[in-house]
């Protein structure tokens, strides 16, 4: 069952449960229905915004969850509800199911986007990040750190987040293929002399050749220690 079909019958269940509050003609009763009526809608919502998640992220990661099971808990106040006013039991049920539904698809979709997630940060040619530029060096750490923001939510996963990810990602891997490409021992000399604790005494004379025959040397200031 695809998440657009079951999401569809959670909406027409939505729909339905309305009309059953609508039918009530004792007050008290109507109240009554109208509660419960109003803590279905609430566990339906939650269930329609995690399968709108997970159409999402089928459609931008091609890994589509089975949530057939989301139905259990609609299913069952359906057919009470064609027979008339369901019972007390049967609201708590479905709303015990409709909330368990909910929670189990929250927790798959942050478990898979995790995982996914992973996947294409540990794919990333990060090791062409030393033939940037300074400017788009500090734009590659600073995407890197808000991906693995949001490879891990502090909530529940929504829409928002795997749309941020997936353009954020496209966004990396445009820039690091614009890097310069550089000999395995350039780019960690490089990272050496990046990282702030290198003096020229740690700098051996095969490795300012390469700097120099890789057009490099000119990119790199010296500055001596007042003192």
């Amino acid at each position: 069952m695809s998440a657009e079909t079951t999401l569809e019958k959670a909406v027409k269940v939505r729909a339905g449960v309305r009309a059953i509050r609508a039918n009530q003609q004792d007050e008290n009763q109507r109240q009554h229905v109208a509660r419960r009526v109003q803590e279905i809608s609430t566990e339906l919502g939650r269930l329609e915004s995690h399968l709108r998640t997970a159409a999402t992220f089928a459609e931008r990661t091609g890994i589509h969850l089975n949530a057939s099971y989301v139905s259990d808990g609609h299913s069952n106040l359906s057919k009470h509800a064609a027979g008339g006013l369901p019972s007390n039991p049967a609201f708590v049920a479905a709303q015990r199911k409709l909330e368990a539904s909910a929670r189990r698809l929250a927790e798959e979709l942050r478990a898979e986007w995790a995982n996914w997630c992973q996947v294409q940060l540990s794919a990333l040619p990060l090791g062409r990040r030393p033939g940037l530029s300074k400017a788009r060096r500090d734009e590659v750490d600073k995407k890197l750190k808000d991906l693995r923001g949001l490879q891990s939510p502090k909530g529940d996963l929504d829409r928002t987040t795997i749309i941020l990810f997936t353009e954020g990602l496209a966004g990396m891997k445009e820039i690091l293929e614009e890097a310069m490409e550089l000999a395995p021992m350039v780019a960690k000399v490089l990272d050496r002399i990046e990282s702030g604790l290198l003096t020229l005494a740690d700098v051996t004379d095969e490795e300012i050749a390469l700097l120099k025959e890789s057009e490099l040397a000119a990119d790199i200031w010296l500055t001596r220690k007042a003192g």
